[in-house]
């Protein structure tokens, strides 16, 4: 955006540099991550993996946001705290299909925070109902990395959702990137007309996939 106008050009990318490569959880790993802890945000940590979606959409959930084997990505909470509804990308907004698995646990969360007496329409909220903190969210995933040996960061989750996807279903490559919110295209217009086939064939898929993988040994 210009904001450095006077600087333009002078930035540049040594020689020899190489980009780090994305860090994806192995199936041993996916396999941790289902095992109960007492972490408040490792269901948000499982609906990430089990969902594609990066953590500052995941603490954007609200309860309207769940529809009939659906979740309509609507808003981000970005890391200084403020909620956005301008997402990363122009195609982030967007409905991605609901694997059962992760169903579960939104409705599990949903019942923690009603419990609670919460009275919150956040689902992954914070300990008082509040909206979550990607900061906190990160010292979760920190506690879990050094008792489990697990890798990556909270956003690796998204990296290995699409990883296994592209692996190991039969989704086309196009398909995997609407999900993500990669696609050039109107996801809400595309999904108004697909949402009781194509979105629920690819939960099935999803979610057959990943209960594969939770249950491995």
């Amino acid at each position: 955006n210009y904001y450095c106008d006077s600087w333009r050009g002078t930035l540049y990318i040594p020689k020899g540099h190489q980009k780090n490569e994305r860090e994806v959880l192995q199936p041993a790993d996916i396999a941790k991550l289902f095992l109960p802890a007492n972490l408040w945000y490792l269901p948000a940590f499982q609906v990430m993996l089990l969902c594609g979606l990066r953590p500052s959409e995941c603490l954007g959930l609200q309860t309207s946001d769940v529809g009939k084997g659906v979740l309509y990505i609507r808003r981000g909470v970005t890391d200084d705290g403020h909620i956005s509804e301008d997402l990363k990308t122009k195609n982030a907004r967007r409905v991605v299909p609901l694997p059962i698995l992760a169903q579960e646990i939104i409705e599990s969360t949903i019942s923690r925070n009603v419990n609670a007496n919460f009275g919150t329409d956040w689902i992954f909220c914070g300990y008082s109902g509040e909206m979550g903190n990607q900061n906190t969210m990160r010292k979760h995933w920190n506690r879990l990395k050094k008792e489990r040996g697990i890798p990556g960061t909270p956003y690796s989750l998204r990296h290995t959702f699409i990883s296994i996807v592209s692996s190991q279903t039969h989704l086309a490559e196009g398909t995997i990137r609407e999900l993500v919110g990669h696609g050039d295209f109107d996801t809400f217009g595309t999904y108004k007309h697909t949402i009781n086939g194509e979105l629920e064939s690819a939960a099935e898929v999803i979610n057959l996939t990943f209960e594969r993988l939770r249950d491995a040994k």
